[in-house]
């Protein structure tokens, strides 16, 4: 038996600290495929259907680098960055309608491995690397016969986390994803993301001053969260020719079938069909139709930074993509 057999359909679920080091607790999620809106609501149904075992499993990090290395993992095909409420979900849902796809959409362990620096600082940014790497192969393991491909969507704030993503996949293109930052504010106002409140995600993090890190006001503090994402888009898009941008505007469903394209992915009248219905409902809400805001006309003073980078930004997407 293969040694990669003792391991297959495991995945790294959460890191723990204790005095005697860091360590992770393990979840078997059979062959389950990843088609929720967010990898929270998939760990969900996989805890489920583990009720029945009665111990935890639980390893150190290190054997985790010392697992990765028997396991049969897809190269990742393309990683989508966003600045949050900007299609990103439905973008990763659309990408998980085909069966040949693993989507990773946002997923915690990932997230917590590439900020582990920030949260313990006798780990290094290279070891932080190093625990992503090994816990991707486990995330992206060829667990269906019928998989090929492995794409991530990052959370928001991994756009800060750009040159280190690209040191590790110096071939792999980036989409980048963006939006009209009132549509992004409305939706915020209706449902916070962590990002958006202070103190959830830290402040050095999201490129933030220490007086924009302390502002109580909930719409000013994403204003300037959201004035670091486009800076950060705009540099990117500038000196990197595998980063593509893409607008809001353009349509979802377009921007998946131009991924599609840009890769040179075999896209039938079927999938492409699929993709367009899947369009027509509610990304984090599959059950409900999909209902667009209205555009906010008012622009607080707050915002105008923003709105200015937005606009350099989209001037910059249309001239790179008209030549």
């Amino acid at each position: 038996m293969e040694p990669s057999s003792f391991l297959a359909n495991w995945i790294p679920l959460r890191r723990q600290s204790s005095a005697t080091g860091l360590s992770c607790d393990w979840l078997h999620v059979a062959e389950k495929r990843f088609t929720e809106p967010f990898f929270e609501e998939t760990i969900a149904k996989c805890r489920y259907a583990n009720q029945h075992r009665r111990y935890k499993v639980v390893s150190s990090l290190d054997s985790l680098l010392l697992w990765s290395k028997d396991m049969d993992a897809i190269p990742v095909t393309a990683i989508i960055f966003h600045v949050s409420r900007c299609g990103s979900t439905l973008f990763s849902q659309l990408l998980a309608a085909d069966e040949k796809n693993i989507a990773l959409s946002e997923v915690p362990f990932l997230d917590d491995m590439l900020r582990l620096p920030y949260q313990q600082k006798n780990v290094s940014t290279k070891e932080a690397e190093s625990y992503f790497q090994a816990a991707l192969a486990f995330y992206g393991q060829r667990r269906l016969e019928e998989q090929e491909r492995l794409f991530i969507k990052a959370d928001c704030w991994h756009l800060h986390f750009y040159e280190q993503l690209r040191q590790l996949f110096p071939s792999v293109p980036f989409f980048l994803l963006y939006r009209e930052p009132m549509a992004v504010l409305q939706s915020q106002q209706r449902q916070r993301g962590l990002q958006s409140v202070p103190g959830l995600i830290e402040a050095g993090l999201l490129g933030l001053t220490e007086e924009q890190s302390r502002d109580t006001n909930l719409d000013r503090y994403m204003s300037n969260v959201l004035t670091g994402f486009f800076q950060k888009m705009i540099g990117i898009a500038e000196k990197d020719p595998l980063a593509i941008p893409l607008n809001y505007d353009g349509g979802i469903s377009n921007h998946v079938k131009r991924l599609y394209q840009q890769l040179g992915l075999p896209l039938d009248k079927n999938l492409e069909d699929t993709f367009i219905e899947r369009s027509r409902f509610h990304a984090k809400r599959p059950q409900q139709s999909f209902d667009e805001l209205q555009k906010s006309q008012n622009i607080p003073a707050y915002a105008r930074r923003a709105m200015a980078l937005y606009q350099q930004l989209d001037q910059l997407t249309k001239t790179r993509f008209s030549t």
